[in-house]
Formats: C-alpha cells, sequence, structure tokens
C-alpha cells in the first residue's frame, strides 16, 4: 500500500490540509540531518534537500502505514513520533491517511 493523500481537519471538519506527504512542512534540522547522512552535506543544493525529503517521506509513509490506522490524532505523543515533520499548525487536529492498493 502507499499513502496517496494526507488530510488534516480541524475540530470542526475543516480541511486544513489535503496533498501528499511530501508537501508537509519539513523541519530544516531535519532536512539537513539526511543531508549530512546521505551526501555528507551540511550546505545542501535543492537537489539534496528534495532527496533528504522524499527519503523522510518514505519513512514516515512506512511507519504510518505500519499502525494499521487510517486516522491520527495529532496530538503531543504524535508530533513527538513524527517529529521531523512540523505540525504545529495542526496540534489537536485529525490526520486521515488516503491509501491506494
Amino acid at each position: 500500500m502507499k499513502i496517496k493523500k494526507i488530510i488534516i481537519k480541524d475540530e470542526l471538519g475543516k480541511v486544513l490540509f489535503k496533498g501528499p506527504l511530501l508537501n508537509l512542512t519539513y523541519k530544516k534540522d531535519a532536512i539537513k540531518r539526511t543531508c549530512i547522512e546521505l551526501f555528507n552535506d551540511d550546505d545542501p543544493c535543492i537537489i539534496h534537500e528534495s532527496y533528504a525529503i522524499q527519503k523522510l517521506s518514505d519513512d514516515i509513509e512506512r511507519s504510518l502505514l505500519s499502525t494499521n490506522q487510517k486516522t491520527f490524532q495529532i496530538d503531543q505523543q504524535f508530533q513527538k513520533t513524527y517529529a521531523n515533520i512540523d505540525f504545529s499548525l495542526y496540534d489537536k487536529c485529525l490526520l486521515e491517511l488516503e491509501v491506494k492498493k
């Protein structure tokens, strides 16, 4: 299975984000750390940054799918588990996975 889209809704059900996992905001330090791990590059170009984001996204996708859940409450624990993504705008929202088989 693959994640087709991520949908984030507020407490009233209003959609705040709908799109691929790649389009969420990844933290700069996570991108830089991944670039150092992959390329030994502490001042990455856009190509290295894009690849690092793809790598982070793939890791998060595997983790989310391994839970066998399709909805998640974006609480402190969730944000701690997926600390490479900036979920600060979505605190206490609901994250839904739209998957394709």
